[in-house]
C-alpha cells in the first residue's frame, strides 16, 4: 500500500497513489462495487472493539488487478496512531493521576483527532452515495453500511482464508454485524459474509469443558462455505 489521495468522480472513484500519481493510479467504478461499509475509529472504554484506524472498504463484484495480484476487496484507510496522539488504553495503563493535566490534554486531543478524521471519512461516503445515485444503472447506486462496533454480536474468532478449504491463517480478529452482512475488516484477508447468501450456520466443539467453538457459515450453493474459529464460548 502506498500514501495517497482518494478522489470522488462521477462514475467512480480514483486513487492518486504518490505525490501527483508517482506511484500509481486505481480506478473504482460504482457498478463494480458489490458491498460499501465505512467503519469510524473507535476507542472507548465502553466498547470491546478498539481501533485506531479508520476504514472505507469496498468489497467489489470482480477482482481487479492491484499491482501484480488481483483483489475483490480494495480498503482506504487513516492511522490516528502518532506519538502525539496517546492511546487511551495505554494511558490508562500508566496509573498516573486522572487529574494529570498533560494526560487530560493528550486524551483530549485524541478525542478530537478521532472525532474530526471519522467525519472526514464519513462525509467522503455520503458524498460517494450522492453521487453514485445520479447514475442510471441500479448497479452502480452505493448505499454504505457501518459495522455496530458495540453490538452483542460483536465477537473474536479467526477467520479462514478460503470457501473452500477451510484453512485458518488469519490472526485473531473482531468481527462486527451490520445491516446486511457480518464483517471483519481489520485484519487480511478481509472477511465479508452476506447474510441474505447463506443457507445456515452451525456450531462446532460446543462443549462445556471447552473455551472456544466454531462457526461454519454455509452459502445458499451448499457447497461453498465460510468459516471462524476460536470463537469464546463466554461470548
Amino acid at each position: 500500500s502506498a500514501k495517497g489521495a482518494l478522489e470522488l468522480h462521477a462514475n467512480g472513484v480514483r486513487y492518486v497513489a504518490g505525490a501527483r500519481g508517482s506511484a500509481g493510479t486505481l480506478d473504482i467504478l460504482f457498478a463494480d462495487v458489490a458491498r460499501a461499509f465505512f467503519q469510524p475509529a473507535v476507542n472507548s472504554s465502553s466498547c470491546e472493539f478498539r481501533d485506531d484506524t479508520v476504514r472505507l472498504h469496498l468489497r467489489l463484484r470482480r477482482p481487479i488487478a492491484i499491482g501484480k495480484k488481483k483483489a475483490t476487496d480494495v480498503q482506504f484507510v487513516t492511522v490516528l496512531s502518532s506519538e502525539d496522539s496517546i492511546n487511551l488504553s495505554e494511558t490508562l495503563r500508566r496509573a498516573r493521576s486522572m487529574y494529570d493535566p498533560d494526560e487530560i490534554n493528550a486524551e483530549r486531543r485524541e478525542r478530537e483527532r478521532r472525532s474530526r478524521v471519522n467525519h472526514l471519512f464519513r462525509d467522503f461516503c455520503k458524498k460517494m452515495q450522492l453521487e453514485s445515485a445520479k447514475l442510471e444503472d441500479p448497479c452502480g447506486k452505493i448505499k454504505f453500511e457501518v459495522p455496530k462496533a458495540k453490538s452483542e454480536l460483536t465477537f473474536t474468532g479467526r477467520a479462514s482464508s478460503s470457501v473452500r478449504s477451510g484453512a485458518s491463517i488469519t490472526g485473531e480478529t473482531h468481527f462486527l454485524p451490520t445491516r446486511h452482512c457480518l464483517v471483519g475488516l481489520c485484519q487480511q484477508p478481509f472477511f465479508v459474509a452476506e447474510i441474505a447468501s447463506l443457507e445456515m450456520a452451525y456450531c462446532e466443539r460446543v462443549d462445556s469443558g471447552l473455551k472456544y467453538f466454531d462457526l461454519v457459515l454455509v452459502n445458499k450453493d451448499r457447497e461453498s462455505f465460510l468459516r471462524i474459529d476460536s470463537i469464546p464460548i463466554a461470548k
